[in-house]
């Protein structure tokens, strides 16, 4: 006997993410860290951050 996937429980949610104090500091070093070796100290745009963590960035 098989069993059909059910739709609903195949599609991803999308979920937001919240980060704490300490996170957010650490990522924000992260992305200065990689911003200064990868892209010559240039800040990096929404876009190729978003492209970079697979996150929808909302500001």
């Amino acid at each position: 006997m098989t069993s059909t996937p059910n739709p609903k429980s195949s599609t991803k949610r999308k979920r937001g993410i919240s980060l704490s104090p300490s996170g957010l500091r650490r990522l924000n070093q992260a992305i200065q860290i990689v911003e200064a070796s990868e892209n010559a100290g240039k800040r990096f745009t929404v876009e190729e951050l978003s492209k970079r963590t697979g996150f929808r960035l909302v500001l």
